[in-house]
């Protein structure tokens, strides 16, 4: 999906569980150079955002949840679930 969205084919993607196993430095390393993260549960949404803010990364997300409220850049989404505030 992120090559037909117009990333480059040798995009790192990290997804499901594979951040969440790991220690916060391990988070962080394996998060600082990756493309895209997807297909992760909403409550370890917070986790994967604080580790890419602490590799220095900005962090923008589209979504419904507390999740899109924390991050640099969020695209809210309200037709259903939580409704997104605005910032800045």
């Amino acid at each position: 999906m992120a090559v037909a969205l117009g990333r480059p084919s040798d995009v790192t993607v990290v997804t499901g569980d594979e951040p969440t196993v790991l220690d916060r430095a391990g988070r962080i390393r394996v998060l600082r150079d990756c493309g895209v993260v997807a297909r992760v549960a909403p409550e370890q949404k917070l986790q994967v955002i604080e580790a890419l803010r602490e590799a220095g990364r900005v962090v923008g997300m589209i979504g419904d949840g507390a999740a899109v409220r924390a991050v640099g850049v969020g695209v809210g989404i309200a037709t259903r679930g939580s409704e997104a505030n605005h910032r800045r």
